[in-house]
């Protein structure tokens, strides 16, 4: 009885009210800023809420994205060109389907163990019940855009996350031109070409070829001069970023 008092007056406090799956035995409580918190009596309801919450707030970045990633970006926007650059959506389009990352991403969610599929089914669950319960009030760029959602797969979340990482990384490309070019140096008869008439310098003697580097670039604050600390504190001081000499600051990411 005192949890359940608690949580009608929490209901009552949090602005934004509940949405229930009861399918999944799962509850959504937003608080005084929008967001979302998944309460659940276990893994599957609490991916269920998740993936309910995510599609609430993201429902057209959802499936705009998941579109640029499958290489279906111009069925959406037709043929149009970047505002830097001289790619299109169409070029754009046959570089993923090229790559083939969606693809890769079927064949990968059709192996994961069960466990972790049935977690994913139970998110992507949860988000197209939010399609099916909102799909005459979804967000108006959908209309705008003539965009509708199709039913949200394991495989689109793989694919989605994959595309999240491109932001963090690259896509790949720098990758494979350095296999592409070890491959063509260790060719026999083919020292120095890295194919196409184009030249790649052999290595020094003595001096092993490293692969591409995957790992995350982290950087210490210990790797800073002190001088270099010394001007960030100074800047956000000015700035009024509250990073004074007493603060935790200056932090870092993605440097």
């Amino acid at each position: 009885m005192r949890y359940w008092l608690i949580a009608a007056s929490l209901a009552a406090l949090l602005c934004g009210g509940s949405s229930r799956a009861e399918e999944r035995e799962s509850e959504i409580l937003r608080d005084g800023w929008g967001i979302p918190h998944v309460f659940a009596a276990a893994d599957e309801g609490a991916f269920y809420g998740l993936g309910y919450a995510t599609a609430e707030d993201r429902a057209f970045q959802m499936t705009y994205a998941l579109r640029i990633i499958q290489g279906r970006l111009s069925e959406v926007i037709g043929e149009v060109r970047k505002v830097s650059g001289n790619e299109t959506s169409v070029i754009h389009d046959r570089r993923m389907r090229t790559f083939g990352f969606y693809r890769a991403a079927q064949r990968t969610a059709d192996r994961l163990d069960p466990e972790t599929l049935g977690l994913l089914r139970a998110y992507c669950d949860g988000v197209n019940a939010y399609f099916h319960d909102h799909a005459e009030k979804l967000h108006p760029l959908f209309a705008q855009t003539g965009l509708s959602p199709e039913p949200w797969t394991p495989a689109d979340c793989l694919a989605s996350w994959w595309h999240l990482g491109q932001f963090f990384a690259t896509d790949g490309t720098r990758d494979l031109i350095a296999a592409r070019n070890l491959s063509a140096n260790s060719a026999p008869g083919r020292s120095g070409q890295a194919g196409r008439g184009r030249t790649s310098p052999d290595p020094p003697p003595g001096l092993e070829p490293l692969p591409p580097d995957d790992g995350p670039a982290v950087v210490k604050r210990t790797d800073l001069p002190p001088e270099w600390i010394d001007r960030t504190y100074r800047y956000a001081d000015e700035h009024g970023l509250q990073c004074g000499q007493g603060a935790e600051g200056p932090k870092f990411s993605h440097t």
